[in-house]
Formats: structure tokens, C-alpha cells, sequence
């Protein structure tokens, strides 16, 4: 995070989009309180696209991982859609130190492998043991 120390992975769209996300909360540090649940939205609206946007990119590489990563989306999500519904001072701390951690937590760790894995530094069976049993309906 840009606030919280840059993490360029090496794969264009995921730093491009998480560079958008990094200024989006980081807006929030000289923002005031009444603006927050409308920046709020604008991040989760952002990550959801993000999410997208990464989720077709690592189906179209067939990804190893892909359906952990994308359970791991969905509670990113959840967590977003609980902090926006906060106020004043709870949401603030929200905004400048627990989704930017949440965030930054999810890049240096899923990001990372779905990066290391489209650059050729992880193979497709080192995933056998770390992925989730996929549902007869994903694949």
C-alpha cells in the first residue's frame, strides 16, 4: 500500500489496479469524517471491479488457485461491505488502518502466489496441496 509500504508483484494489471486502491485510501488520512462512507464506497467499488478484472486474468491463465482465491475475494468483500457501514471514528480507523492492512495482507500473500505463478516461479503441482477441493461446478 503506498502509505503502508508499495508492493509491486511484477504483473502490470494487479499493480496497476492496486496503485488506483492504494490512492483511494489513502485519501482518506486528510479526508473528514462526513466524506468517509462515500470514499468508503468508492474503494469497495473499486475492489470489486479489481476483483473482476483479476479473477478472468488468472481463469484465462488457468490459475492452480483460483478458487481460494477467489473465496478469499468474497471475504475481502464481506469485510469492506461491514467497515462501510460504520461511523465517525469507527469507520475512520476502518478507512486509514484495518482495510489497508486487510488489503496489504491479501496482496503480499494470495496476489504474490497468483504473480509468482504467472511469472513461471511456482508450477501448477506445487498448488496440489494448498488449494481448497474445487466444487464439481468451478474449473
Amino acid at each position: 500500500m503506498a502509505a503502508h509500504g508499495k508492493i509491486d508483484l511484477g504483473v502490470p494489471l494487479m499493480d496497476e489496479d492496486h496503485a488506483r486502491i492504494d490512492e483511494l485510501l489513502d485519501a482518506a488520512r486528510c479526508m473528514p469524517d462526513e466524506d468517509l462512507p462515500a470514499l468508503c464506497a468508492a474503494v469497495t467499488m473499486e475492489v470489486r471491479e479489481h476483483f473482476k478484472r483479476e479473477e478472468d486474468f488468472l481463469r484465462d491463465r488457468s490459475f492452480p488457485g483460483l478458487f481460494c482465491h477467489v473465496a478469499q475475494h468474497k471475504v475481502l468483500l464481506a469485510d469492506l461491505t461491514r467497515a462501510g457501514a460504520g461511523r465517525g471514528a469507527a469507520l475512520r480507523r476502518q478507512m486509514e488502518s484495518i482495510i489497508p492492512q486487510l488489503i496489504q495482507s491479501h496482496v503480499t500473500t494470495m496476489d504474490g502466489m497468483a504473480a509468482a505463478f504467472l511469472k513461471g516461479e511456482l508450477q501448477a503441482s506445487e498448488f496440489d496441496i494448498l488449494r481448497l477441493p474445487l466444487p464439481e461446478s468451478v474449473g
